[in-house]
C-alpha cells in the first residue's frame, strides 16, 4: 500500500503544481501591458478651410444681412430662451416676421 500512496501523493503534487502554474500564467497575461497601436499621421494633410457665408437681402436700394436681422430679434427677445427661430423677410412690406419656438404673434415684426 505504501507505493500506492506515494503515487497518489506525487500525482496530487503534480496537479497542484500545474494549477499554480496556470494561475500564474493567467495573472501574468492579465497584468501584461497592452500594446498601443499608433496611427501614422501625414504632416502634409491640410486642415479643411471653413466656408464663411453671409446672406444679404437687397430691396428698394437697401441692403441688410440676415445675421443682422437675427441679432435684432435676439436683442428684442433676450428674456426668452430661443430654441428655434424662423424668419420671414417681406421686402414689399419693409419688414421681417419671425416665429420663436413655434409660436408667432402679430407683434413679432422687425422693420427693416
Amino acid at each position: 500500500m505504501t507505493p500506492v500512496k506515494k503515487t497518489t501523493k506525487k500525482a496530487a503534487e503534480t496537479t497542484a503544481a500545474k494549477t499554480t502554474t496556470a494561475k500564474k500564467a493567467a495573472e501574468t497575461t492579465a497584468e501584461a501591458p497592452k500594446k498601443v497601436v499608433r496611427k501614422t499621421v501625414r504632416k502634409t494633410v491640410a486642415k479643411k478651410a471653413e466656408t464663411k457665408t453671409a446672406v444679404y437681402v437687397e430691396f428698394f436700394g437697401k441692403q441688410i444681412s440676415t445675421s443682422a436681422i437675427v441679432e435684432q430679434i435676439k436683442n428684442q427677445n433676450s428674456d426668452k430662451k430661443i430654441e428655434t427661430l424662423d424668419v420671414y423677410v417681406k421686402p414689399e412690406e419693409n419688414a421681417a416676421y419671425y416665429v420663436i419656438n413655434g409660436e408667432g404673434s402679430d407683434s413679432y415684426r422687425i422693420d427693416l
